[in-house]
């Protein structure tokens, strides 16, 4: 019987403990402040010890407008050749910001700051040598279609397209060795 009336006194108390606390936390609910949230503007602290900086704008190339299909064939490889020529710029322009943030991140902890930037100078660099990589896989597209009808008429095309591929080939071959050397 002891056990029955230390239960009931439990009960007791924890009717008599929601009679309190249930009108205080409903009177919080009733808050004039409900709707207003502290802002989220950058903080004089956080603008004296900032450090983040913005990433620089890199407009994206833009997309070569698709040749006719009535475009002669030393017409089509002028405008892939001129693709990778553009692609092999932007790589060459990139490289030295890559090479100085790859330098920074050496030793840097790999969630850091400085190990991020590098990643993101990386990630433009690899970028622009794929836009190369895509005019040399149409260039071994062509290759093969030319190769293919050389077999039934022989002809310079295939001759000529190819010098194209294994020119723009080697310009990847370079890039791939820079990226290589950057990553050490």
């Amino acid at each position: 019987m002891a056990c029955l009336s230390n239960r009931f006194t439990t009960l007791q108390r924890l009717c008599m403990f929601g009679a309190i606390a249930a009108p205080a936390l409903s009177l919080g609910a009733c808050s004039p402040d409900r709707g207003r949230f502290p802002s989220l503007a950058i903080r004089p602290a956080e603008r004296a010890f900032g450090q983040a900086q913005a990433a620089p704008a890199n407009p994206a190339p833009a997309n070569p407008a698709p040749l006719p299909t009535d475009a002669s064939l030393p017409q089509r490889l002028a405008a892939i050749e001129g693709r990778a020529r553009e692609a092999d710029s932007r790589f060459a322009a990139l490289v030295p910001e890559a090479t100085r943030a790859v330098a920074r991140a050496q030793g840097t902890a790999s969630s850091g700051e400085t190990w991020n930037l590098a990643q993101v100078a990386l990630a433009r660099l690899e970028s622009a040598r794929s836009e190369t990589a895509i005019a040399l896989a149409d260039l071994d597209q062509m290759a093969t279609k030319a190769e293919i009808t050389a077999v039934d008429q022989p002809g310079p095309d295939a001759a000529t397209i190819v010098a194209a591929r294994d020119a723009v080939a080697a310009r990847v071959a370079q890039q791939d060795a820079v990226l290589a050397r950057i990553k050490g």
